[in-house]
């Protein structure tokens, strides 16, 4: 028994143009800059050069009540063109298509050039007094775009600085948190009398641990922080800056408020093992404020 299936489908005939134009612009721009470039490039599929007349027009969606129109007129230096075919006549090199166009689109989002420099989490954190306490601050666009990797990286510093208060209510400012410019550095040993080579290494050594731990902010713009807390410590406040070479300033704060335990007894568990495979070990560490012999523990798991 003979069977037969029809099915109906569309055929288009595809050419490659004579041309093609191609805008290109940056992702997005401040509101604060003066000036707006964009790059046109038209792409001839044969060995002529195209002659024509090039039109760029810019839309944006404008306060009520205002109408703004400009014209701009881009005039091409012909001996430029020479030079690009290597050519000292352009004489039976052009080609005039005549009623041809091609069209391209860019968009560029405008986005606030204020900073925004915030705690991630709650807005009141939770610390256990005489455990280590850790954090991520972040800085991005107002509108939460994410700041370009040459502005973090020429970032002058971010400055954390942690003030605890203590059960018989005195303050205590702990030690600064301090995230320096690229090709700056909080460890440098002077060279004093002794063996030159080795104050060099270590130097270089610190220098690139450093850059290990802070290239994470200069690529996404968050820093993750982590001090201990004293054992007495009530209540505590953390107060950030962040400045950077183009005379941008931002602050941040956040309040921390201690873990409820009736008999104050803390524990953190933590682990140094960032990417654990299967058949390998998992380093745990454990920390508490009490004495114990026996601890239990639950290893849990996701499927993809």
């Amino acid at each position: 028994m003979q069977q037969v299936h029809q099915h109906q489908f569309g055929v288009e005939h595809y050419y490659i143009p004579f041309f093609v134009v191609v805008p290109s612009a940056p992702a997005y721009v401040l509101d604060s800059d003066e000036t707006y470039t964009v790059e046109v490039t038209s792409s001839v599929h044969t060995q002529f050069v195209a002659n024509g007349n090039l039109t760029v027009h810019v839309y944006a969606a404008s306060t009520p009540g205002q109408s703004t129109n400009h014209e701009f007129t881009y005039d091409v230096n012909l001996g430029d063109v020479k030079s690009a075919i290597r050519s000292r006549s352009l004489d039976g090199w052009l080609r005039y298509f005549m009623g041809e166009a091609r069209d391209g689109f860019i968009e560029t989002r405008v986005i606030h050039a204020q900073l925004k420099f915030k705690f991630s989490g709650a807005k009141t954190a939770v610390f256990k007094p005489g455990m280590p306490f850790e954090g991520h601050v972040y800085v991005m666009y107002d509108d939460d775009q994410a700041l370009t990797s040459d502005k973090l990286a020429g970032a002058n510093t971010i400055t954390l600085r942690p003030v605890v208060t203590s059960t018989n209510g005195q303050m205590k400012t702990l030690s600064e948190i301090k995230v320096p410019a690229k090709g700056e550095y909080l460890n440098h040993h002077q060279q004093e009398d002794g063996n030159k080579y080795s104050k060099e290494y270590d130097n270089w050594m610190e220098h690139q641990i450093e850059d290990v731990k802070f290239n994470q902010f200069r690529a996404t713009g968050v820093y993750n922080f982590r001090f201990s807390v004293p054992k007495d410590a009530k209540s505590m406040r953390i107060s950030a800056t962040y400045k950077d070479g183009d005379g941008d300033k931002a602050t941040a704060e956040l309040q921390a408020v201690p873990f409820y335990s009736a008999k104050e007894m803390y524990a953190h568990v933590e682990t140094s093992t960032e990417y654990g495979q299967l058949g390998e070990n998992v380093v745990i560490h454990l920390r508490s404020n009490f004495e114990f012999q026996v601890y239990s523990y639950v290893v849990s798991s996701s499927v993809k």
